[in-house]
């Protein structure tokens, strides 16, 4: 899914709500982690160790620390790594690309099936 426009809007140390891209995919339904699917809320962090930050250094946002954490990980876990998340502003853009997430992994489950049959 391409980058939203927001996703540069929120600077490390910003509150946020986040989707966890891995859940929807078809790798995800043979191995599920607990809440992987729930709109989470947390932080954009810089680093792991939740230092401050300095506005005029350009930081990038390079991990998500969920409020929230998924069970059985630690906030040190590369799961948070920002490559597996889609960062939002609000809960409302976030159930609005859930939506979409859902409806992208539904139409890549339908294509799978169907190369199935195809080879059956």
């Amino acid at each position: 899914m391409p980058e939203d426009k927001n996703m540069t809007q929120i600077k490390p140390g910003e509150n946020c709500c986040a989707l966890y891209l891995p859940a929807y995919t078809p790798a995800a339904m043979l191995s599920p982690i607990p809440m992987s699917k729930k709109i989470l809320r947390g932080k954009a962090m810089a680093d792991y160790d939740d230092q401050p930050v300095d506005p005029g250094a350009g930081q990038p946002v390079a991990y998500f620390m969920p409020c929230e954490p998924f069970e059985n990980t630690t906030l040190a876990s590369d799961i948070y790594h920002i490559k597996n998340w889609r960062l939002f502003t609000s809960e409302t853009e976030a159930k609005l690309a859930q939506v979409r997430l859902a409806k992208t992994a539904i139409r890549a489950y339908e294509s799978e099936i169907a190369a199935l049959r195809v080879l059956s």
